[in-house]
């Protein structure tokens, strides 16, 4: 069944006739002042890093185009232009600035698809005009209320003023007339990004890079950032809420198996005798049993499942009385991280093989139900402040985003998926939308504004925004 608006996966659009010239109507909005403050998808963040064409794409930027279209009075949607075509990408370490990620095949006849990425470059520090973007990657709701986010090399380059400056000041003096605020999502993609291994419930004043935000300190901050907005500008205000972020091609792109040889089989079987004795002995009279490896197939190419290190297997010791490492294959169902692509042979570095992958690169069944959880959760404590003031609204991209996930989106003719494919919706990092899927969202968008102030933004053409892409790596 289709929600609420007319463009959700698994329901057929049809574009609807344009806008006559010059006819454009707010209705009861006022978007002299639009602001967008999110972090990935309202800073434009695509392929793992900022860059110039991704900024041209957010939401934000999007709206506004779609505003200005058959409007006299063109709207001014300044952001902090990176302009850099090669992006900054914070998602990738090393040694090397790494940019914008891309898709790509390592062989001929090869369903595998790898991410790889091109070179980067720092971004300068932004002295443009006032902003309307007010987006920062990897940010974390509590941190808009926070002077070290200038740590965060997305926000210092525009901060008014780096350590002390905060990010919802500089939101409320440029005295918005409508408010989009797109926050939560990294608060809960943070901790499941690292395999649900980081402290679901850390104290407030030691939050690591992959633990959860604590559900009572986002509350907290969530609530404190409408307040402000509310009591100290005079405009409308949307809450957009969570998506289940565990349907993200990241988290189930990577399945459990490759192909080895014959002769990999035979080094695989004899790399993991010893272990194989040690667990055979240990399962001696116990009423759970451990794992053994093997790598047999009767049917060649040889199918293996990767191995992995699985700190819920119950403890044991070998019979030299050392604990007895917690490995197991992989089974189905379950799904290697996006952020570790895993190659066809044994000429890599054994990743799966010889080397167990760790928790907190792979994903088992409950840990997209926690996720999911978490995201109902979250959700709550936006849809409770959403209610608690007549200028707040809540734009339910949660529903919409459920039916995309399911069953994909029509428009004009052409199926759009959650799939890395070339009409597939997210970039290549996995967890943020391609341009594609920005205008597929922004159009939900403005049929939603359209439908609570009565105006009448025009929709844009999804079809006509780039994809994917992908490179033969051979």
């Amino acid at each position: 069944m289709c929600v609420g608006l007319s463009m959700v996966l698994g329901c057929e659009y049809n574009f609807p006739d344009p806008v006559p010239a010059d006819s454009f109507d707010p209705g009861s909005a006022d978007f002299s002042k639009l602001v967008v403050l999110g972090d990935e998808l309202g800073a434009g963040l695509k392929d793992g890093a900022l860059y110039t064409e991704a900024q041209e794409n957010s939401i934000g930027k999007l709206l506004s185009n779609q505003i200005s279209q058959n409007n006299s009075s063109p709207v001014v949607f300044n952001q902090p232009d990176i302009e850099s075509e090669l992006g900054y990408n914070l998602m990738e370490s090393g040694s090397e600035t790494r940019g914008k990620s891309f898709l790509k095949f390592v062989a001929p006849g090869e369903s595998q698809i790898f991410k790889d990425t091109n070179p980067g470059e720092l971004p300068a520090v932004y002295s443009g005009p006032g902003l309307n973007n007010f987006s920062v990657p990897f940010l974390r709701t509590t941190e808009v209320l926070d002077p070290s986010l200038s740590n965060n090399p997305y926000y210092q380059r525009f901060a008014s003023d780096p350590g002390t400056s905060l990010l919802i000041d500089e939101v409320i003096a440029s005295s918005p007339t409508m408010s989009i605020i797109q926050l939560g999502w990294y608060d809960i993609l943070a901790f499941a990004k690292g395999g649900l291994t980081g402290d679901a419930n850390p104290s407030p004043g030691s939050v690591g890079p992959t633990d959860l935000t604590p559900l009572e300190l986002f509350e907290d901050s969530y609530g404190e950032i409408i307040s402000r907005l509310i009591d100290n500008t005079e405009g409308e205000v949307i809450l957009i809420n969570i998506p289940d972020i565990s349907k993200f091609p990241f988290f189930r792109s990577i399945g459990t198996r490759a192909f080895i040889n014959g002769q990999e089989v035979g080094f695989l079987a004899n790399f993991y005798r010893e272990y194989n004795i040690q667990v055979s002995r240990s399962n001696k009279d116990q009423p759970i049993l451990r794992p053994t490896i093997q790598f047999f197939s009767d049917d060649p190419p040889h199918l293996w499942f990767a191995v992995v290190d699985d700190p819920a297997l119950v403890d044991r010791v070998q019979e030299d009385g050392s604990p007895l490492p917690k490995w197991r294959q992989m089974e189905e169902g379950e799904y290697i991280s996006w952020g570790v692509p895993m190659l066809p042979s044994m000429e890599s570095d054994g990743l799966g093989t010889t080397l167990p992958i760790d928790k907190s690169l792979f994903f088992i069944p409950s840990d997209h139900e926690v996720i999911g959880d978490l995201v109902d959760q979250y959700n709550q404590v936006i849809s409770d402040i959403a209610l608690s003031n007549p200028r707040i609204y809540l734009f339910d991209w949660y529903s919409i985003a459920q039916a995309w996930a399911e069953s994909g989106v029509t428009f004009d003719g052409v199926l759009h998926t959650y799939d890395f494919n070339q009409s597939g919706i997210f970039s290549s990092d996995g967890t943020s939308l391609n341009a594609r899927g920005s205008a597929l969202f922004t159009n939900q968008l403005a049929q939603f504004i359209n439908q609570t102030f009565e105006s009448n933004i025009p929709p844009t053409n999804p079809n006509s925004f780039p994809g994917n892409t992908f490179v033969n790596d051979f």
